[in-house]
């Protein structure tokens, strides 16, 4: 009698188990809080094969605030105020957490620097979004998947190649929280200490939500008006590292200290740091649940592209969910 080894699809059987039991001991410790975070999340569980559902992270909508007040690159400091920043104060006041938000590079004349990195920190702050998807226009295919970074990642490359954004931000931080202080004569900066805020300002969380009484969203957008104070000048910009605002008169121009992202500047400011991996949208269809999740399992960061033909960004998913589902089924079975 011959016998006949398949040596791939052995390895493939003894392989993938010693995986799935190293993954359980790993995420063992966070397996209880699993159960309740994965149950919004993981839209359907089968142990046939490990046959687990993909979970889709959340994004939330950049805030652009519309009209003169285009928050990704357009608006004067003065012009940051409650009739102008609807949209914004609408992202900012609800105190859910969400997972990434989208930054549209279009061809290059979308986003400024300072935008991006103000951005970066208000939407961690206010929204504990985790990471940032870039996308671009190449050619006629827009929102083309240039890559993913981390949202304190974000800040502190911009910050390390444009160091007056950092010190802008630290500017915009004290005169926020000095203003609600009340001044007097004797301490005419308002920079006594006092036990509390009479404003109310105080931080509501673990990721700095910047709030006031109420937990009104004000003092996010104080602190944005404050932070284009910093960087804004008015005339014509006077060297490569000064942008006019597109949304300034003709006749009283302002500029501000920034330059614009292109795909390939955003490729080289977070170099090292934007994960670049996805997987195409075609290659998910029509297969089984389980070889879905190996698909993710196989990639190597937390936060997974799917991108659709031509490289256009769809959807992101949580790995790291992926995994722990995994763990936990593997524990519990």
């Amino acid at each position: 009698m011959k016998t006949t080894l398949d040596i791939a699809a052995l390895a493939q059987t003894i392989v993938w188990p010693i995986a799935i039991a190293a993954l359980a001991i790993a995420y063992r410790a966070s397996i209880l809080d699993l159960t309740r975070t994965l149950a919004g999340r993981v839209k359907s569980v089968s142990l046939a094969g490990i046959d687990i559902a993909l979970s889709e992270a959340t994004q939330i909508p950049v805030p652009t605030a519309g009209g003169l007040v285009d928050l990704r690159h357009a608006g004067r400091s003065f012009d940051v105020n409650d009739s102008t920043l609807a949209t914004f104060y609408e992202q900012v006041r609800d105190p859910s957490q969400m997972d990434y938000a989208v930054v549209d590079l279009a061809q290059g004349h979308a986003w400024l620097s300072s935008r991006l990195y103000i951005m970066a920190v208000i939407l961690r702050r206010m929204r504990s979004v985790k990471t940032i998807v870039f996308v671009e226009t190449a050619g006629d295919i827009r929102r083309r998947f240039l890559g993913t970074c981390d949202c304190e990642q974000v800040r502190w490359q911009l910050a390390s190649r444009y160091p007056w954004l950092e010190a802008a931000h630290a500017f915009a931080e004290a005169r926020t929280w000095l203003g609600a202080f009340p001044a007097s004569e004797a301490d005419p900066f308002g920079a006594h200490v006092q036990t509390s805020l009479p404003w109310g300002l105080h931080i509501a969380n673990d990721d700095g939500r910047l709030v006031g009484q109420g937990d009104n969203p004000g003092p996010a957008a104080d602190l944005l008006r404050k932070f284009l104070d910093g960087i804004q000048a008015k005339g014509a910009p006077a060297s490569t590292s000064w942008e006019g605002l597109p949304s300034a008169a003709p006749a009283d121009p302002v500029c501000e200290h920034a330059v614009w992202l292109t795909g390939e500047v955003t490729e080289d400011v977070f170099t090292g740091v934007l994960q670049t991996s996805s997987v195409p949208l075609r290659d998910l269809r029509g297969k089984p649940a389980s070889e879905k999740t190996r698909l993710i399992v196989d990639q190597p960061d937390r936060w997974v592209a799917i991108v659709r033909d031509g490289g256009v960004f769809d959807r992101l998913i949580d790995r790291r969910l992926v995994l722990e589902e995994v763990a936990r089924q593997a524990v519990v079975s």
